[in-house]
Parts: structure tokens; C-alpha cells; sequence
């Protein structure tokens, strides 16, 4: 789980494609893989250095049942 509400206006494609994926599993397109299941934004595969800052912003895991 990510805490980007310091994120948001930095993120290059914008707030809004953040803003999309609140309270949501989001691995898909942040890994720009395709998920038929997810709709409704491009899919972006982020180089190291995006990966790098989302790790920065953990604030916890979910952990599955």
C-alpha cells in the first residue's frame, strides 16, 4: 500500500491517473502489463527510477486471506 497524496501533482502523466486507481490493486498498470480486467487508462511500463520513488512511498502491506 502507497501513500501518494505528496505524489500527485509531480507525477508526470498527471494527478488524474493516480487519482483513477485510489482503492484499487493498480500492479497491472503500473507494471505495464495488460489486464483485460482494467479498463478505462494506458497502460505504462515506469523505468527504475519511478520504481525506485514508489518504494519510498510505502506505508504498509495487505495481506491476503
Amino acid at each position: 500500500m502507497y501513500s501518494l497524496e505528496e505524489f500527485l501533482n509531480f507525477h508526470p502523466g498527471g494527478p488524474e491517473m493516480l487519482q483513477m486507481h485510489i482503492g484499487t490493486d493498480a500492479t497491472s498498470y503500473f507494471r505495464g502489463t495488460n489486464d483485460p480486467n482494467q479498463k478505462g487508462a494506458k497502460v505504462h511500463k515506469h523505468s527504475r527510477l519511478a520504481h525506485f520513488k514508489l518504494n519510498s512511498l510505502i506505508i504498509g502491506e495487505i495481506q491476503e486471506e
